[in-house]
């Protein structure tokens, strides 16, 4: 069995136990790290599943793209294929377009759990951008941004208009 069909049916048994990754690891005979690392690379277009069983990139390339939003997969995988990169080539690239939770400001404590946390993904995979503590989805990040600065906007606004009063 190629990775792809690994991660295809452990989606299906993870499924057909309603979501129970330790009964979906033990009727796979898979420890659950096995079982979760195949899960997430379910993450993956159908195009980069493809590349990975037809060898065209290699499985550092799968467990990095499958950490990039699905919108931006084909083209990052065409890139890889076209310009022959290395899976260090690919997480240093990666690395420089993620965004550092240290320059948030808004809480971050729902991006704990979310898995385009560079922390989640070195758990998962042994390729992994391999700093902690950075957002892999640059609109996500801007969006909660963009919405804490509309907070801070209103409450100034309404401490001028106090004042004014």
């Amino acid at each position: 069995m190629s990775l792809s069909e690994e991660a295809e049916a452990a989606g299906k048994v993870l499924e057909s136990v309603d979501g129970n990754r330790d009964e979906a690891a033990s009727l796979l005979g898979w420890p659950l790290s096995k079982l979760n690392r195949r899960i997430a690379l379910l993450n993956l277009i159908p195009e980069a599943l493809d590349a990975l069983t037809e060898r065209k990139i290699l499985v550092g390339h799968a467990e990095l793209l499958a950490t990039v939003p699905q919108d931006k997969q084909s083209t990052v995988l065409g890139h890889i294929i076209e310009k022959k990169l290395s899976v260090a080539d690919v997480k240093n690239f990666l690395i420089k377009v993620s965004t550092d939770f240290k320059t948030a400001i808004f809480d971050t404590s729902r991006c704990i759990t979310c898995k385009f946390n560079s922390t989640i993904q070195s758990s998962l995979f042994s390729e992994s951008i391999g700093v902690e503590g950075r957002s892999s989805k640059q609109e996500c990040f801007q969006a909660r941004t963009a919405t804490k600065i509309g907070e801070i906007e209103f409450n100034l606004k309404e401490e001028v208009q106090v004042e004014l009063d």
